[in-house]
């Protein structure tokens, strides 16, 4: 039987509350280890590049079949997107703002969203800082039970067997038989100006806003752009969605889709549908706003603009051509049917291989 091991995490973070990526030393051979300044060379059956669902997963398989393993993440949380942007944040803001909505008293009045007292963003996160800290912990503590060595930093590929790991004071180099990419996506971001995180945010960001907004217009209607601007329209936020597409949720069943606009409607969404983006910019003085020019020459101005139009492969930074990969124009790597890559020991797995690896019960 495996013994629990006595796990010392790393330091909270002062802002979000939760475990940080800071380099520490666990000792033995599991949990988080410390960067060192001197170049080292150490060798594994299995390296997993990524931390989410699809590493965690691969890495505890092998090290439960006796085999030496390490976990790469380069994010200031272990648990890869789905523990610190992704999947867990966004469904427990959702749970915040589902209380918001079912609050006491509000059982059969007919009120607008607008009439509601409107909670604020400190208020709504609160609680999405403490379940990433609790998520974080049971990541180190699972990796930890199945000896598996947690380092923090950026994977790049020297040889199709040989990894370095830079944490920014030191670097190490991994030598593994078997390597599993599986780094996840980030989003996509607008051509012609810099997300801010405030006034031009994305998926990722979204949740760090100050202050909650006014109005919002949501670029791109797939399903996480669909997700936040029901979120928000909730909240009493006026929520326009423009897409280039005829129709949001193309690949959904019209009927459900037709329910689902016919639902955000009656929450005052906006649908601007079939009409493409064509720049996004900031104006205004202190009180900045997001403005944005559609082909059809109309334009709409924003408290907030969140740009959803897909999320692309994180593997720019792997240098895949010293391993013999390439990645697609979305940077997302093609697989077999045993989710090897071209490079038989490299396999991939989880979103950075596309549908259907991506899905929104990742955890599931």
């Amino acid at each position: 039987m495996l013994k629990r091991r006595s796990l010392r995490r790393p330091p909270a973070c002062r802002v979000h509350g939760a475990f940080t990526p800071l380099w520490y030393t666990n000792g033995a051979h599991g949990g988080a280890v410390g960067a060192s300044t001197v170049t080292e060379r150490i060798e594994y059956d299995l390296v997993c590049i990524g931390s989410g669902p699809a590493g965690q997963r691969a890495a505890i398989q092998a090290a439960k079949l006796g085999k030496r393993v390490a976990v790469l993440e380069k994010r200031r949380l272990a648990g890869g997107v789905c523990v610190d942007t992704g999947t867990i944040p966004s469904k427990t803001f959702r749970e915040a703002v589902r209380r918001v909505y079912s609050r006491p008293g509000l059982e059969g009045v007919e009120k607008s969203y607008r009439e509601r007292v409107r909670p604020t963003m400190q208020q709504l996160v609160g609680h999405v800082a403490w379940v990433i800290q609790r998520e974080v912990g049971m990541v180190h503590d699972v990796l930890a039970r199945n000896d598996i060595r947690l380092l923090y930093g950026r994977a790049s590929f020297e040889d199709p067997h040989t990894l370095v790991v830079d944490a920014g004071n030191g670097r190490r180099r991994l030598t593994a038989a078997h390597i599993l990419i599986a780094v996840g996506t980030v989003p996509s971001r607008p051509r012609d100006i810099e997300a801010d995180g405030q006034t031009i945010t994305t998926s990722d960001t979204v949740l760090n806003l100050h202050q909650l907004p006014r109005t919002m217009a949501v670029v791109g209607a797939g399903v996480i752009g669909i997700e936040y601007a029901s979120m928000f329209a909730a909240l009493g936020v006026h929520v326009t969605v423009i897409d280039q597409r005829p129709r949001p949720l193309e690949f959904l069943d019209h009927e459900i889709v037709d329910e689902l606009i016919h639902q955000m409607r009656k929450s005052d969404v906006v649908f601007r549908c079939g009409d493409a983006v064509e720049q996004i910019e900031v104006a205004g003085g202190a009180e900045r706003q997001g403005l944005v020019r559609l082909a059809s020459g109309k334009h709409l101005v924003a408290d907030v603009v969140l740009f959803s139009t897909g999320r692309l492969g994180a593997t720019t930074d792997l240098r895949l051509e010293a391993a013999g990969l390439e990645a697609d124009q979305r940077g997302r790597l093609q697989v077999d049917e045993r989710y090897r890559t071209s490079v038989p020991h490299i396999c991939a797995a989880g979103d950075v291989i596309g549908f259907p690896g991506n899905s929104s019960g990742s955890r599931t």
